[in-house]
């Protein structure tokens, strides 16, 4: 959200261009990496049911 507001900013004033070039791709970027590293909500549980199924069998120590 915060590179669409300078990208828009960065257009409409000349002198803030350069943010265009540098901080917009920049920004997009991290946030690309922090999306593509974020553990998703929906495959918790599911991997919480296979590691207690695991525990279970004894296959897999339990760990805090």
């Amino acid at each position: 959200m915060h590179a669409a507001i300078m990208a828009a900013q960065a257009l409409a004033n000349p002198d803030q261009v350069a943010h265009l070039w540098g901080d917009v791709p920049a920004l997009l970027g991290v946030a690309a990496l922090l999306a593509f590293f974020t553990r998703r909500a929906t495959a918790a549980p599911a991997e919480r049911e296979a590691d207690s199924a695991r525990v279970a069998s004894g296959r897999l120590s339990r760990v805090a």
